[in-house]
Order: structure tokens, then C-alpha cells, then sequence
């Protein structure tokens, strides 16, 4: 039993080899944690589990999951209740860990998440500097927004350029990583952080992954069906205004797709994807995550939050930098998690913004432009710049790779597909990426 894999292998009380029957399953369900890992004999604890020993057995448990949140009698009634709540939670964990690291570079993307993370710094005793990454393609320039909230902090920002060029797919996993879960861009991301966190001396990162899920961004309309199901006809027809003047649709919209998520069957927790693979899955979903076995009562936004924070426990096997200094990801926390997961979903939606909460939480220490902001930057058009520059190395480097080679992708469809022309592909280059990632993990395993 070890915190780290690479302390078995260096120590030579481990071996190296796949375990492809993992690999078949992580090719369908990408960037999905569960307690198999891609090495042979090796078995992951996961988050709210423990282990229990005993002479000559063992047996993995659950002592903790976040249905227990959701439930009627712990959910918040009031708005002003989870207001304070949530106001509190964030504060005082996101505090008591700047006292225990005393040291940050706060990963400042300009996003509202990260700035709930500065905001809850405000007044800190830790030393606090940030940093920003932008790309030469338009898309990710969230510089105006990040300069608003370092200013706010008093603290330096440093402002960093991914290059396009220099951005590789073939590359050293971090030691730690029993699965694959770093791709292209976060390993050019975690170079540039990695470098300011020297240059500037800091001690830990501090980052607002995973804020999307706790503070229940969601593009579905199932927020409309917990409100109905859990409140009343009039709080339904509330959150069904304010979906629609969100996402600038119309109610009959936004009527339309929560009647067919009332009335229709309940949303998996994963969809398998088969593209250029050589097999389908007959996987039960089910069984890959305990989180995704809700409860028979359970909401349908509750549902689809779970789920996503299932899928957010992946983030942290692979930043490649927490190899070497404390990486934080503050709500993802427990107490944070917890208070956040009791606000009913639809709460979090209110004059036409999503995570409203969070946002009213802090809406004293927010700039007004990140507070009132709809508008989310997206790394997309760097990937895209990426992909259309490396596709024909991309297609040599699967063909004749360690997959290919075990008769799990279908080679045919990936010649055709990369040997065509990018301006037809869509969004549909980023599944290479997946692809890119598993190979280069197996690679770098023996």
C-alpha cells in the first residue's frame, strides 16, 4: 500500500505492465476515475472510501458520498441560509489552507470560480501571486478579467503565452499517474505554471477547478424538474424564466426540454464513445463509479452534479506539478462540496445568471465585470491551431502505436479521418486527443 506509485517501482517492489482490459474501458469512458487503474494488480482507493485490513483480507468501503447532501431534510429552503452558507464554507477552508501553505501561485483564468477563490483570499496572511495563461489564437485572452482580480489582491500577475509551436502530445506522464489523464493542453499548461511557481518561489498552486460542478453550472434543463418535483409549480415557472433569459432562449424552449426530462427516462451517468475504436463496450456503467448509483428518489439535477463530480476527481492525476509542490483545488474540498451540494440546484440560477450563489456570496469582493459576466473563455481555437499542425504525426503516432498494435483502434477510419481535410472535423478532433493520451500513457510505462 503507498500514496504513490512511483515509490514501488523505485524502491523495485513493483513492476510495470498494462492492464489492458482497463484500457479497453478508459478508450469508451475517457477521463472517468473509478478504482482500477491501468496497471496490472494495482488498485486505486477513490475519494470517500477507506480501506479496512485485516489478518490475510481487505475490504474497500464507503464512509462518505454526496447523496447524503442532497436529501429534502438537508437541503436549504431559504436563499439567504445558503447564501451565508456557502459565503462561509468557501471562506473559511480556502483560508485555513493559505495558513497552512503560506505560500501561492493562485492560477488566476479570469473565470468566476478562481475569482471566488482570490475573493476568499482577500485579507489572507499567505503570500499570494498569480498567474494567467493567454494563446496567440483568440478565445482564451482572459487577461482583462484576471488584471481586475489581482489588483483586488494586491498581488502581481504573471501573464503567460502557450505556444502553439512548442505544444507536444508525446511527453513524460507525471510519475504519480496510474491512469492516462494528462493530454496536450495540460501539459503545456502545466509547464508554463510550473515555471512562474519556480520563478517566483511559491510553495503551493491554487487553482478554481472544479467550481463549475460544485456551484452546479449546468446547461440542462433538469434544474426546472428538481424545482417542480421538490418545490412547487410557481418555483418551476421561476427557474424556467431564468434558464431562458441565461441561455437567451425562449420559455417554450426551456418548457419543452424539462417536460422531455420529466417525462422521459433518467440521463446515464456515462455515454460510452466507440469513435475510431475497433469494439463497443458492453461495460455496466453503473459498476465503474460508486457515486453513480443514485438513490430511487433522487432529482434529476442532483443527478447530473454527482455525476460531473465523479468525473472531476480525474483533475488532479494529472497536473504533472503537484509532483513537486502542494496543489490545491479549494472546492472540491469537503465542507465546501458539502454546503454547496445542499443548495437545491435550481437556487443557483436567478436574474438571468448561473451560479448566482456563489456569485452574490462574494459580490462584494468581485469586480463588477466578473461579477455581471456570461461569457466563459474557451482554449478551443488553441487545441484546433494544435491539432491542424500536428494532425499527420498525430495519425503515425496511433497507427502504429502501442493500441493499434493490440487491434483496439480502427486504423482505417483514423487514416481516412486524419488524411481529410481539418475544416470538416468540427469538434470531433478533440476525440484524437483522447486517443493521443492513452498511447502516450502506455508508452511511457515500460
Amino acid at each position: 500500500m503507498v500514496s504513490d506509485i512511483s515509490l514501488a517501482t523505485d524502491a523495485g517492489l513493483y513492476t510495470k505492465q498494462i492492464d489492458w482490459d482497463f484500457i479497453r474501458n478508459t478508450l469508451a469512458y475517457p477521463h472517468l476515475k473509478t478504482g482500477h487503474t491501468g496497471l496490472a494488480g494495482i488498485h486505486e482507493l477513490l475519494p470517500g472510501q477507506a480501506l479496512q485490513l485485516s489478518l490475510g483480507s481487505s475490504m474497500t468501503r464507503d464512509v462518505w458520498t454526496p447523496w447524503d447532501f442532497v436529501s429534502a431534510s438537508k437541503r436549504y429552503n431559504d436563499r439567504r441560509d445558503a447564501l451565508r452558507a456557502v459565503r462561509e464554507a468557501v471562506r473559511s477552508t480556502v483560508r485555513a489552507w493559505a495558513d497552512t501553505d503560506g505560500s501561492i501561485l493562485l492560477e488566476l483564468s479570469g473565470g468566476l470560480d478562481s475569482s471566488i477563490v482570490a475573493a476568499a483570499l482577500m485579507g489572507s496572511r499567505a503570500d499570494i501571486t498569480c498567474c494567467n495563461l493567454v494563446t496567440p489564437v483568440p478565445g482564451a485572452d482572459e487577461r482583462l478579467y484576471a488584471e481586475q482580480m489581482a489588483a483586488s489582491l494586491k498581488s502581481e500577475l504573471h501573464v503567460q503565452e502557450l505556444s502553439i509551436d512548442g505544444a507536444e502530445f508525446s511527453f513524460e506522464p507525471p510519475p504519480h499517474a496510474v491512469t492516462p489523464s494528462t493530454w496536450l493542453l495540460q501539459h503545456a499548461s502545466n509547464e508554463a505554471k510550473e515555471w512562474i511557481g519556480q520563478q517566483v518561489g511559491a510553495r503551493s498552486y491554487y487553482s478554481g477547478g472544479g467550481g463549475d460542478t460544485v456551484f452546479c453550472f449546468t446547461k440542462s434543463a433538469a434544474p426546472v424538474v428538481d424545482a417542480f418535483n421538490s418545490r412547487s409549480f410557481v418555483c418551476a415557472l421561476r427557474t424556467i424564466r431564468n434558464l431562458a433569459e441565461l441561455h437567451q432562449c425562449t420559455v417554450w424552449k426551456v418548457t419543452r426540454l424539462a417536460a422531455r426530462k420529466l417525462l422521459g427516462p433518467a440521463k446515464p451517468p456515462r455515454t460510452p464513445d466507440h469513435a475510431f475504436l475497433s469494439f463497443k463496450s458492453d461495460l455496466e456503467i453503473a459498476a465503474l463509479h460508486p457515486w453513480f448509483s443514485a438513490p430511487p428518489a433522487a432529482l434529476p439535477g442532483d443527478m447530473e452534479r454527482i455525476f460531473d463530480l465523479a468525473g472531476n476527481q480525474v483533475f488532479r492525476d494529472g497536473i504533472g506539478r503537484s509532483s513537486h509542490r502542494a496543489f490545491r483545488m479549494p472546492l472540491l474540498s469537503q465542507p465546501v462540496m458539502e454546503t454547496c451540494l445542499k443548495v437545491p440546484s435550481w437556487m443557483w440560477f436567478a436574474n438571468g445568471r448561473d451560479r448566482s450563489i456563489a456569485r452574490e456570496a462574494f459580490a462584494d469582493r468581485l469586480p463588477a465585470d466578473i461579477f455581471h459576466r456570461r461569457s466563459k473563455g474557451t482554449f478551443m481555437n488553441y487545441t484546433g491551431a494544435v491539432y491542424r499542425r500536428n494532425m499527420h504525426r498525430m495519425r503515425d503516432y496511433l497507427v502504429n502505436g502501442r493500441l493499434a498494435k493490440h487491434g483496439l483502434l480502427d486504423t482505417d477510419s483514423l487514416r481516412k479521418f486524419l488524411g481529410s481535410n481539418p475544416d470538416t472535423h468540427g469538434d470531433s478532433f478533440m476525440r484524437i486527443f483522447d486517443l493521443c493520451e492513452v498511447e502516450n500513457w502506455i508508452r511511457y510505462q515500460a
